[in-house]
Order: structure tokens, then C-alpha cells, then sequence
């Protein structure tokens, strides 16, 4: 009987195991996809300040 308790014992705690590395898979994956949301963000908005810049300079340059 003691051998199956401790099997029993091993189970659970690899049962815990993996349940705290899924949450922790999970928790990352979540962080790469915040990441890439960022850097698309970063990449439209220097692209939008870029054309802004441009309009500003074609504007600063019209005759007034």
C-alpha cells in the first residue's frame, strides 16, 4: 500500500506541475501577443508621423 500512495502522491504533485506550467505557457504566450500588438502600433504610428511630417513640411512651403 505504501508504494501506491506514493504513486498516488507523484501524480498529483506531476498533475500540479503541469497545471502551473500551462498557466505559466499561457501567461507568456499572452505576453508575445502584447508584444506584437505593440510593435505593429509602434510601426503604424511612426508611419503616421512620418506622413504628418510631410504634410508639414509640403504645408510649411506653400505661398501664404
Amino acid at each position: 500500500m505504501a508504494e501506491r500512495d506514493r504513486q498516488n502522491q507523484l501524480l498529483r504533485t506531476n498533475e500540479s506541475d503541469l497545471h502551473a506550467m500551462e498557466k505559466k505557457e499561457n501567461s507568456l504566450s499572452n505576453q508575445i501577443r502584447d508584444k506584437d500588438n505593440m510593435e505593429e502600433r509602434i510601426v503604424t504610428m511612426t508611419n503616421e508621423i512620418t506622413a504628418f511630417n510631410s504634410q508639414l513640411k509640403v504645408s510649411s512651403r506653400a505661398p501664404r
